[in-house]
C-alpha cells in the first residue's frame, strides 16, 4: 500500500479536479477573433495537458486504491476533453 502522503495528495488533486473543469469550461465558451481563432481553447488544452501529466504522475506513486481507480477514470475524461479539443482544433489526426 502507498504511504498515506502520496495518497492524499492524489485524493486531494482528483477534489479540485470540478475546479479545473470549470475553468476548462469557462475558456471554451470563448468566443476567440479571428486573427487568432483558437487561442482561448489552446489555453484550455494547456490545462488539460497539465492536468493529465499530474495525474499519471500521482497514479504512478499511489497503491491500488478507490482513488486510483478514480483517478483512471478522471484520466479517461480528460483524454476525452483533449481529443474533442484537438478535432475542433482541426488537428484530427492527434485527436
Amino acid at each position: 500500500m502507498a504511504p498515506a502522503d502520496e495518497v492524499d495528495s492524489l485524493a486531494s488533486f482528483l477534489k479540485d479536479l470540478p475546479g479545473l473543469f470549470a475553468k476548462y469550461d469557462k475558456l471554451w465558451e470563448v468566443e476567440d477573433p479571428e486573427e487568432n481563432p483558437y487561442k482561448s481553447k489552446y489555453e484550455a488544452r494547456e490545462i488539460l495537458e497539465k492536468a493529465v501529466k499530474d495525474l499519471e504522475g500521482l497514479m504512478s506513486d499511489a497503491g491500488e486504491s478507490d482513488d486510483k481507480e478514480r483517478g483512471r477514470e478522471m484520466l479517461a475524461r480528460l483524454s476525452l476533453f483533449l481529443g474533442k479539443n484537438y478535432y475542433f482544433c482541426e488537428e484530427v489526426p492527434t485527436a
